[in-house]
């Protein structure tokens, strides 16, 4: 949390450049993120079928938002029915959740945050708008399904958690060397993405902005509410394999969802200062979250 502040702090006040954000962003997805992914899959002793079921879990929760958006945004403008699809459904897991979950829980439960981000991935990265730019049809030729697939296939943190997880599922292990090599990238995940959430928070909250924000954060917060705890008490994993899916059901909206809101023909502006405030309160939720399971 102290990194976070940190990186707010510096970038507010002028010490590093105001691209910085999107720099740390490039060496966290590119480099430190895959490296981290890489070594917590190597960690594991055995890897079952339960991981494709996390899989599928972070697939339908995501999906589950994009259908309630679609339902309750029937009959209203363009404009917020592109702003609800855009940023009600998916999570920030790669370069917000993974951070706390990579510095509290062991290898295992970090591989199901990452087992739960392939699901998630699938719509956060495009597909949630691929279908959208369909769905909204109004003044637009739809998605360019081609891509769509080309960011999905030049997602390195997703193209990374599929690769372990096939992997890991054909019983391949990564040779120790190539683990060591890259121990110090991994290891450096985790203040690399708290330095990037600080510098990337834009405190320009309007009050025209709050009905909209109780609307999209209050309908995630519902879900997460819901789904965390029945998940943690049904499924039959490893503690910090279901500790891992609750941090990951209280991530904050994705960082896609602002540019996405703006190519559907939302409010761009808004949704960056909503997707703020939805980091904020993540932070402090994760935070309590972590401090109630006594992962401290």
């Amino acid at each position: 949390m102290s990194l976070i502040a940190l990186g707010f702090v510096l970038r507010d006040r002028g010490v590093v450049p105001d691209n910085t954000g999107a720099v740390l962003k490039k060496l966290l997805l590119d480099v430190t993120l895959p490296c981290a992914i890489i070594t917590n899959f190597a960690k594991l002793e055995h890897t079952d079928s339960q991981i494709f079921l996390i899989v599928l879990i972070g697939f339908l929760l995501s999906l589950a938002m994009v259908a309630f958006a679609a339902v309750t945004t029937r009959g209203k403008d363009r404009a917020r029915r592109a702003f609800d699809i855009s940023n009600m459904p998916s999570y920030n897991i790669g370069a917000f959740c993974m951070p706390f979950v990579q510095g509290f829980l062991p290898a295992a439960g970090v591989v199901s945050v990452c087992a739960f981000d392939i699901g998630n991935s699938i719509l956060c990265t495009g597909g949630t708008y691929a279908w959208a730019s369909n769905y909204l049809d109004e003044g637009t030729d739809g998605a360019d399904w081609r891509s769509v697939a080309h960011s999905l296939v030049c997602n390195p943190p997703l193209v990374t958690n599929v690769t372990m997880l096939v992997l890991a599922a054909l019983h391949v292990r990564i040779p120790d060397v190539v683990v060591d090599f890259i121990a110090p990238a991994a290891n450096a995940n985790a203040a690399v993405a708290m330095l990037m959430v600080g510098s990337l928070i834009r405190i320009e909250f309007k009050r025209e902005y709050l009905v909209d924000a109780v609307r999209v954060i209050g309908a995630r917060h519902v879900l997460a509410c819901i789904a965390a705890p029945l998940l943690y008490w049904l499924l039959p994993f490893d503690p910090a394999v279901r500790q891992g899916i609750v941090l990951a059901c209280f991530a904050p909206i994705p960082a896609l969802g602002p540019p996405f809101t703006g190519m559907l023909g939302g409010d761009e502006g808004k949704a960056g200062a909503i997707n703020s405030v939805s980091v904020i309160l993540a932070v402090i939720e994760l935070t309590a979250i972590i401090a109630a399971m006594g992962l401290y």
